[in-house]
């Protein structure tokens, strides 16, 4: 049994996300770097007494720019969960990459209408560039 609670369970899997940073190559080579590692973390008894024992059940997938992941993400199972329980995890920003920093998290003086929000005269609902591309 787990001695995290869910919250840090579900927090310490999307930390994982993170895992590509390390790696340089290009996508299938940075994905199959953080599989592996994944795969060696959450088979670890140590991390599975911290936050029970997940597999990973697709991904994980990332997206490079010049050799450095800028998004990765994968989804995990909780084993013997019933309900059956996932978590999409999603990395956030990839520190050393000028890349990722530009153009996915400063990139934010241009806007897009929010097309799935029914039209309400006096809200002009709006997001950001970086979220249309990453």
């Amino acid at each position: 049994m787990a001695s995290y609670n869910r919250d840090s369970q579900v927090f310490s899997l999307c930390a994982l996300s993170n895992l590509s940073d390390i790696y340089l190559g290009d996508n299938k080579t940075i994905a199959a770097n953080t599989k592996l590692a994944l795969q060696r973390i959450l088979a670890d008894s140590e991390v599975q007494d911290l936050i029970g024992s997940w597999e990973l059940v697709w991904g994980p997938v990332v997206d490079s720019f010049d050799s450095e992941s800028i998004n990765t993400m994968f989804i995990a199972r909780l084993v013997g969960s019933s309900p059956t329980q996932y978590v999409v995890a999603i990395a956030g920003t990839n520190g050393k990459s000028k890349f990722d920093w530009i153009f996915e998290d400063f990139s934010v003086f241009r806007t897009h209408s929010w097309p799935y929000l029914p039209t309400i005269p006096q809200a002009i609902p709006k997001f950001l560039m970086p979220q249309t591309t990453g």
